[in-house]
């Protein structure tokens, strides 16, 4: 059985999905010994407006510019549907001037 034949048969609620989500980025930061950060598109935008736009990378920067003094590896997971090479630049350039150790995980 799949692990998200799992998920569905246990009947989750959202909270559930949310605490294990937390639980499973936890294992993945322990294991890797890093910070993972998620960013994915959100569905609340406009539909032309999903992919990585400009503003993207100001809510990128303001999630994690505090971050910098207690992290020094950080893996990120970034889901779009494409966008911007420009802002996708900048924000691996705010990475790598920020974090001693920058990964990306590719789904």
């Amino acid at each position: 059985m799949s692990l998200l034949n799992e998920y569905i048969n246990r009947k989750l609620s959202g909270t559930d999905l949310e605490n294990e989500l937390l639980r499973l980025i936890s294992e993945y930061n322990r294991l890797r010994g890093t910070y993972l950060f998620i960013y994915a598109a959100s569905i609340g935008k406009p539909i032309p407006a999903v992919p990585l736009i400009q503003d993207d990378y100001y809510v990128i920067y303001d999630m994690l510019n505090g971050k910098k003094e207690n992290v020094e590896k950080i893996d990120v997971y970034i889901e779009t549907p494409g966008g911007s090479g420009e802002t996708a630049e900048e924000i691996v350039r705010f990475l790598h001037n920020n974090f001693e150790t920058v990964s990306f995980v590719v789904s």
